[in-house]
């Protein structure tokens, strides 16, 4: 599985119109298989985030910020989000 950072750089190379198809078509299968299980009663939302260290001056978006390991040096602080209902978990990821 790729680095979070990896999708991000991805997405912002594809640009906002390549983001919104992924969009449209994501909501689309969220409701193909509510049409097949059913829509969830329940739904729980879980959300992480977890520093990495970058290394030089030019790292994209790296600034200076908390980072327990590392004070006073540039990192990043992405953020992923995961659902689940019923026994079944998807994920999400932001850098």
């Amino acid at each position: 599985m790729p680095d979070p950072t990896t999708y991000g750089r991805w997405l912002r190379r594809a640009g906002e119109k390549v983001a919104g198809h992924l969009d449209a078509l994501l909501w689309r299968m969220v409701q193909m298989r509510w049409k097949v299980a059913g829509v969830p009663r329940e739904v729980m939302l879980v959300l992480d985030s977890h520093v990495a260290v970058r290394y030089g001056e030019k790292q994209a978006g790296a600034d200076k910020g908390y980072n327990p390991k590392k004070p006073g040096r540039r990192s990043h602080h992405p953020s992923s989000g995961s659902t689940t209902s019923a026994g079944r978990t998807s994920s999400s990821s932001a850098p």
